[in-house]
């Protein structure tokens, strides 16, 4: 009897120590011990980190010695000893500490797989801990001496993860795993160079944080930066910590360990993408919190050198800016983008600055550095500053806008690109959909040089002009300028009836009340009147556009065919915006013999397709109309795809007119019918 109640004892003593790992659990190795071998393991004494081998995939033999988070389950490795010298062979691998104070892995017959490079010492005696903040630290003396030196550290040698209380700088990189089952180093570094942050793919630049300093940056996670500089001085002296015997087996009830938050980590992902990623508290399941490059747009020289990138567009990521052409067009066709794009014309000759420079305004969310960053008083002083350097590509004048201070200053920021204009991203985010109509937050325009005005015809035709033709383009007739103020004055009535909030009557008969027809002047109705009934003051915008763009061409919307390319000015119009070929739309009779600039011709078009764009949300109130074509600085936002550009729709809507009565009826307080040439 009393031997049976001392084997349970013994058996619940034994299925106790079985539950609570701490009863052998242990987290350093010493000198004195023998070294640790495979199915053995030390942990932190928080419980936060394990030390051990392991094997991360299943369909292989390769065993490594790392560091995990303790009982995560599949394992979240965060640093790996051999990992481009794996254990193969059958026998059981050890990991221990030599004479010379380095520490070993060693296979069959004790070959050694790994070791470090720590020199100077014979006959050492010592102590390997594995701290809560998941720190291997190896230092001399054993837990009864007050040694504070510190032999080797992992947090100086990190594989693919960054964590809490390591300290980012020039001489610290994270390389990746070669793939997520293989720890041998990949492709991929994350590292710091001149102050920024950069992801290389083997020597090549794939990502950078702070692309263009003040102008625009890809600035990186503010907590990120501040786990990367250590700013929370949790970067504490490992020496004085481990040596201290009132702490040495207790760490987490330090002062300084309190300071680490080891919710966090930082991972170079074999994919190329820098990851980010958190958790409430250590039984919590990890969270993707950040990541970059977030798409690829953000890939450091994703379009080469003068082009666009939008991964949000329906035909190409990347797209030649208005100008220039692919250098690689066989490559660009095929979807390789990085080898850029030239100009089809050059700027300068001998190395001149030619008269009558024209530039054409982009709306970015990003571009890569400029060479110059000076002041001026007035865009027009900045623009001068460009046509200085035969060699200035592009310019922007940094206006004030409603997130900056209210204090108007005497100068503003001048960026000058003289080299090569890249990394330029265009409604890459959902951004342009979030600002209002006429704010440059979160968007910057800068003016890229296109050439003369000679110059920017022929690019703009696809073709060689004569010099009879390209004199004809430049030299607009006078009758422009009263095209001009025709269209601002016409602009400026609608504007006023709807701020006076009068009726104007259509052609016809008017009968108050509800009704479920839709009538209106075919060729002028907006889609979501023409087609859902719905209408709007962006309704009659839409009808304005219209106009616009039929005094320019000197064609009716409605009475304008071509099977070959579209059933409607709209759509031939907008072909010919896409290939950079707007001017071949405007009026022959409108080209003969004035001074006028094509910027205004430019402007007037683009104000057009601004008030077609399909989405009433993206077009502008008559408000931002007005402004728009009587102001010379105003900022031109580049015009979204217009409606009843395909023919089906186009057909549904013949058949729509065709079938309707000729009463118009309706119930809309302010209409306007607005009669094309």
């Amino acid at each position: 009897m009393v031997r049976s109640i001392c084997l349970a004892c013994v058996f619940i003593l034994l299925l106790s120590c079985y539950l609570l790992p701490f009863c052998f659990a242990r987290d350093t190795i010493s000198t004195s011990d023998s070294s640790l071998r495979e199915g053995e393991t030390i942990i932190s004494a928080g419980k936060i980190f394990e030390l051990g081998f392991f094997n991360h995939s299943k369909e292989s033999f390769k065993r490594y010695v790392g560091i995990w988070y303790y009982r995560s389950d599949p394992k979240i490795i965060v640093w790996v000893a051999n990992r481009n010298n794996s254990l193969t062979d059958n026998a059981k691998g050890a990991f221990g500490i030599t004479d010379d104070a380095n520490l070993v892995i060693s296979g069959e017959r004790g070959i050694q797989i790994w070791k470090t490079d720590n020199e100077g010492w014979t006959s050492f005696k010592g102590m390997l801990r594995l701290l809560d903040t998941g720190n291997l630290v190896l230092t001399p003396g054993d837990e009864k001496s007050n040694s504070t030196g510190v032999v080797w550290q992992s947090f100086k040698y990190p594989t693919d993860t960054f964590l809490p209380g390591m300290l980012m700088d020039a001489k610290l990189e994270l390389v990746s795993w070669a793939s997520p089952d293989d720890p041998a180093e990949g492709e991929f570094r994350f590292q710091q160079e001149e102050g920024q942050y950069i992801i290389r793919n083997r020597s090549n630049e794939y990502w950078k944080s702070g692309v263009s300093g003040e102008f625009t940056s890809d600035d990186i996670l503010p907590t990120v930066s501040s786990l990367l500089s250590n700013k929370n001085g949790s970067n504490f002296n490992l020496g004085t910590l481990i040596g201290n015997r009132n702490h040495s087996r207790n760490i987490k009830t330090s002062s300084t360990y309190s300071k680490i938050n080891v919710n966090m980590r930082l991972v170079m992902n074999s994919n190329g993408t820098l990851q980010y990623f958190t958790r409430v508290n250590v039984s919590a399941k990890w969270v993707l919190s950040w990541l970059e490059p977030q798409d690829p747009c953000n890939v450091f020289q994703a379009c080469g050198n003068f082009a666009s990138c939008n991964n949000k567009s329906n035909k190409s990521m990347c797209e030649c800016l208005p100008g220039f052409e692919p250098i690689l067009p066989d490559n660009w066709n095929s979807g390789v983008f990085s080898g850029g794009c030239r100009r089809r014309i050059p700027i300068c000759s001998n190395k001149q600055v030619e008269k009558n420079q024209i530039f054409r305004s982009l709306r970015v969310i990003k571009v890569g550095e400029a060479n110059e960053n000076s002041v001026a008083k007035s865009e027009n002083e900045c623009k001068d500053k460009c046509l200085k350097k035969c060699n200035c590509q592009a310019y922007s004048f940094e206006m004030r806008n409603k997130s900056q201070s209210r204090v108007v200053t005497a100068n503003k920021p001048c960026w000058i690109w003289s080299d090569v204009l890249n990394n330029i991203q265009i409604n890459s985010t959902d951004v342009l959909n979030n600002i209002q109509f006429n704010s440059t937050e979160g968007v910057h325009v800068i003016n890229l040089r296109v050439g003369t005005e000679a110059n920017e015809t022929k690019q703009g035709g696809g073709h060689d002009e004569s010099n009879k033709q390209s004199k004809q383009f430049k030299q607009w007739p006078l009758a422009f300028a009263v095209t001009v103020a025709i269209v601002i004055a016409l602009a400026l009535t609608v504007f006023y009836i709807y701020k006076r909030k009068a009726t104007v009557k259509k052609q016809g008969k008017q009968t108050e009340g509800a009704t479920n027809r839709v009538v209106g002047t075919y060729g002028y109705m907006s889609p979501e009147y023409a087609l859902d009934g719905f209408f709007s003051v962006k309704s009659d915008v839409f009808s304005f556009g219209v106009v616009i763009l039929e005094i320019i061409s000197g064609k009716k919307n409605t009475g304008f065919y071509n099977s070959q390319e579209a059933l409607s000015l709209l759509g031939h119009a907008w072909r010919l915006w896409q290939e950079d070929k707007a001017l071949d739309m405007m009026d022959q009779k409108l080209r003969a013999g004035s001074k006028t600039k094509t910027d205004e011709v430019l402007k007037c078009i683009n104000v057009g397709f601004l008030c077609v764009q399909e989405d009433p949300a993206d077009r502008p109130t008559m408000s931002d109309v007005v402004t728009l074509l009587s102001s010379a600085t105003a900022t031109l936002p580049t015009p979204k795809r217009p409606a009843f550009v395909d023919i089906v729709v186009r057909r549904r809507l013949n058949s729509m007119a065709s079938s309707s009565s000729s009463k118009t009826e309706t119930n809309n307080e302010i209409t306007v019918t607005l009669q094309g040439r």
